[in-house]
């Protein structure tokens, strides 16, 4: 075995060609709770000879820093890393993940061999402080993101450890946003108010040594700015895009080790966010994480199904547009399940699946029998007179009462019971009228 953990060089490669040795990824995404979906990311991994060092010859395996994917800088919930060929995988600290991310930024900077201006402004502590950053920090001073000049003034007191004021802010407002423009063209995304190389007065904060004045930041603003049009102009992408990228994201480098001479499948398994909206859900697929992929969508409670796509359920990019043949060479749709494939090489690196779910017909059809029933004797109490209303009483009122409690309080799992959460309080309601028209009725 040789170790390749001592430096970042060979990570540097692998990040350099993803496609090279990502051969396939399988994304299966089950959903059954309210609040989140397991997601299980398994890549096939097979570096080319070519891709490695000369020390690895003759080499039956390699520990290595890989890169196994990009994810969004939030919490991750429920991780788990595994290796077929039965080593160990450990997630790096995300302190060192922004130190190897800041470390690629610098060499794609350096390798684009500009004007010294254009390396002052994108310094080495910057690019890490623009890594480093997580969005929950700015959010407990902005928590829809909508970037008034007061809010960004509090974040960059509070922060820096002077005062902001906010007229302060506005004209750095109004400067931060001509990169992001820039940055948005390059990645070919929409722009992101938390990203924090479009939004660069996020990562001021981490900046060591920190700005000790407004005029300092200022300064960084100003010379950030034109260091990404001068890169832009120069009509390099690839130091952008990974500027763009670890703005919004961050590598998952995990330490394992790699067999070489045969395929290896790295298996990440996280809880997304479900962010149910009504009954809709809405889940990005990294289609361009591997050279192949395969994205499913499952469904792990019997009551409840998704969708079809185009009646409820669609496939759209990020933005908006619909995604669908020749992009999609395979596609699988039923109540059950939804199944994607392709490798086509022009396909949208993110999809933005919008799954419509609903209870099954079986389940559909119960509660409107019930509610059904429960109208019907609410017309008939209120007609009924003398003995007609005990009889009522004993053979519709008690009955159904009986089966509507049971229909409520019956197990199941939260997301079925988040999805007939209309139904069911209409239910309820009709059982109170029943109840409340037979009283009146008695008394």
């Amino acid at each position: 075995m040789v170790d390749l953990t001592a430096t970042s060089e060979f990570t540097f490669t692998l990040l350099g060609d993803t496609w090279a040795w990502r051969q396939r990824l399988v994304e299966e995404f089950a959903i059954g709770s309210t609040w989140h979906a397991q997601v299980s990311s398994a890549y096939q991994v097979e570096f080319p000879d070519d891709m490695l060092p000369s020390s690895c010859d003759g080499a039956d395996a390699v520990r290595v820093l890989l890169p196994m994917a990009t994810r969004p800088k939030r919490p991750l919930l429920g991780l788990d890393i595994r290796n077929s060929a039965g080593w160990g995988c450990h997630l790096l600290l995300r302190v060192s993940i922004a130190a190897i991310q800041a470390e690629y930024l610098a060499r794609l900077r350096d390798g684009l061999e500009l004007s010294d201006r254009f390396s002052a402004g994108v310094p080495d502590a910057l690019l890490e402080a623009i890594s480093v950053f997580t969005p929950d920090v700015y959010k407990e001073f902005d928590p829809d993101g909508k970037w008034s000049p007061d809010r960004a003034a509090n974040y960059l007191s509070a922060g820096l450890g002077f005062q902001v004021t906010a007229e302060e802010t506005v004209p750095l407002c109004a400067m931060q946003a001509q990169a992001a423009v820039k940055l948005c063209t390059a990645l070919q995304e929409p722009e992101d108010p938390l990203s924090s190389s479009e939004q660069i007065l996020l990562a001021i904060p981490r900046v060591e040594p920190r700005p000790t004045s407004v005029g300092e930041v200022t300064r960084v603003v100003q010379e950030y700015v034109a260091s990404v049009a001068e890169a832009t102009k120069a009509s390099d992408r690839g130091f952008l895009v990974a500027l763009a990228e670890y703005g919004r994201r961050w590598e998952v480098i995990v330490e394992t080790v790699v067999p070489l001479r045969e395929p290896t499948r790295i298996t990440i398994v996280e809880d997304r966010p479900l962010g149910l909206q009504k009954s809709v859900t809405r889940q990005l697929v990294s289609l361009g994480d591997a050279r192949s992929a395969h994205a499913q969508f499952r469904l792990t409670d019997p009551a409840v199904e998704f969708s079809p796509i185009g009646k409820g359920s669609s496939i759209v990019d990020i933005f908006g547009n619909p995604v669908g043949v020749p992009y999609l060479e395979g596609v699988r749709d039923t109540p059950e399940a939804l199944a994607l494939y392709t490798a086509d090489p022009d396909r949208p690196y993110y999809l933005d699946v919008r799954l419509t779910l609903r209870p099954t017909l079986e389940v559909r059809l119960v509660l409107w029998a019930l509610l059904t029933l429960v109208v019907l004797a609410v017309a008939v109490a209120a007609r009924a007179r003398g003995p007609e209303l005990n009889t009522l009483l004993g053979l519709v009122t008690v009955p159904t009462t009986f089966a509507v409690a049971l229909l409520l309080v019956r197990e199941e799992t939260s997301l079925a019971a988040r999805l007939q959460r209309g139904p069911r309080l209409l239910l309820l309601g009709a059982v109170a009228v029943l109840w409340a028209v037979v009283f009146a009725r008695v008394i």
